[in-house]
């Protein structure tokens, strides 16, 4: 399996069994993937290949981990990029293999903002994700158009 770039553990010959053969990776996702439906993209694709693990958004971007079989691993990696939710932008992937953790299911996590936000969110996208929310809360919105006409 060819992941680019990888930095960690872990090499299955031909000879390793299926047991053997699950992969857990962790991939750090630089761009504007907050606020674009980005995390609820990754479960779904997670969970089509049959994979396991977490996904959140972090102070950079979003950080992804997936476990099983090195086959689905490899090609969530690859769609992960290709099948994207269109206003998503990724800037840049780090991927490293781990040691298995043995994760049960798939899950969006709640988000951790330890270090300084340098995560690029698009403010269009941003702007209506916030109307969204309030119109969904019962909120009064009301709306001005940033272009004028005199």
């Amino acid at each position: 399996m060819n992941y680019g770039a990888v930095a960690g553990v872990g090499h299955y010959g031909a000879g390793a069994s299926i047991e053997a053969r699950i992969s857990r990776v962790r991939i750090s996702v630089y761009g504007a993937v907050q606020g674009v439906g980005f995390r609820p993209f990754v479960c779904r694709l997670a969970r089509e290949l049959g994979l396991t693990g977490q996904v959140s958004n972090n102070s950079s971007g979003a950080l992804v981990e997936v476990e099983g079989a090195e086959e689905a691993v490899a090609e969530f990696g690859l769609r992960l990029e290709r099948d994207r939710p269109k206003p998503c932008l990724i800037l840049a992937k780090e991927m490293t293999l781990l040691e298995r953790a043995g994760y049960r299911s798939f899950e969006i996590v709640a988000s951790e903002f330890g270090e300084a936000k340098t995560a690029v969110v698009l403010p269009i996208l941003s702007a209506i994700s916030r109307t969204m929310n309030a119109v969904r809360s019962g909120a009064r919105v009301t709306v001005r158009h940033a272009c004028r006409m005199s």
